[in-house]
């Protein structure tokens, strides 16, 4: 069921599965969840960068020499506990969402080769326990250098996704506009459309090689980036390539799909 350009969450009002109507609002609910996280990091991230401006000795060296949270409980006394607690049930979210997120995307990922596979409550956990201790070892072998890693993590997340996004875009407006069979996207031989969309995958492929020229990072940095003073043009790059070739390659398929009308 590995498939790429089918999916588009406003065609989930197609769908009357009380099953795929669940599964939709569950992920509605993870994508709030993360929206409120997020907000309340920033919250967070702006009241440090307040507070730091009256730090003695300087922020960095401070938060450097005893930690976020130490430095807080310096600078604020006795309401850095309120403080911290505060900041916790963000932290909690962001955690928890986290976790949410990454074990459906195991679950899936392993349903689309075994079928038949179920995930129980044993498995489930875990999953989630492997997750927490994975990512526990990378937070405290990163620890000492950690937004440079996230920096760099982000970065790669952005040259994975922007030809997945090309392809899914174009598919949705300018090819299938929007008529799409969701039960196909729940079955296992892929239903309508196959296993397989080889030329989102060959499209896909393509749109990270050709973003390398053009990456510039502390870790890389392309011959097309260096000779134009480091500036990073992959992103652009890969939607001006991937968006025109997918649509050329996918245009000829068949792109309405009749779907039977179904009772309850």
């Amino acid at each position: 069921m590995l498939r790429l350009g089918h999916f588009h969450p406003s065609a989930a009002g197609d769908v009357r599965d009380p099953r795929q109507l669940l599964l939709g609002r569950l992920l509605q609910h993870g994508l709030d969840g993360c929206a409120l996280a997020a907000r309340i990091r920033a919250l967070r991230v702006r009241l440090l960068a307040l507070l730091a401006t009256r730090l003695r000795p300087p922020p960095g060296l401070l938060v450097l020499l005893l930690g976020h949270v130490a430095a807080l409980s310096r600078l604020t006394g006795g309401a850095s506990t309120a403080i911290v607690l505060l900041f916790a049930p963000g932290v909690a979210i962001a955690g928890a969402i986290c976790f949410y997120g990454g074990s459906l995307a195991i679950i899936t990922l392993a349903q689309t080769f075994f079928a038949n596979w179920r995930a129980t409550a044993r498995a489930r956990a875990v999953i989630t326990t492997g997750m927490f201790l994975t990512a526990l070892l990378i937070g405290l072998e990163g620890a000492s250098y950690f937004l440079t890693l996230y920096s760099q993590f982000n970065e790669l997340l952005l040259y994975l996704l922007i030809p997945w996004t090309a392809v899914n875009l174009v598919d949705y407006y300018l090819v299938r506009f929007g008529n799409y069979d969701v039960p196909s996207f729940f079955a296992f031989d892929g239903g309508v459309y196959g296993k397989y969309n080889i030329p989102a995958l060959v499209c896909y492929a393509l749109g990270i090689v050709v973003q390398i020229p053009f990456i510039a990072t502390d870790l890389y940095t392309g011959p097309i980036a260096r000779a134009v003073g480091g500036v990073d043009l992959s992103w652009i790059v890969g939607l001006l390539f991937v968006s025109p070739v997918y649509y050329l390659a996918a245009r000829d398929r068949p792109t309405t799909v009749i779907v039977a009308e179904r009772t309850g």
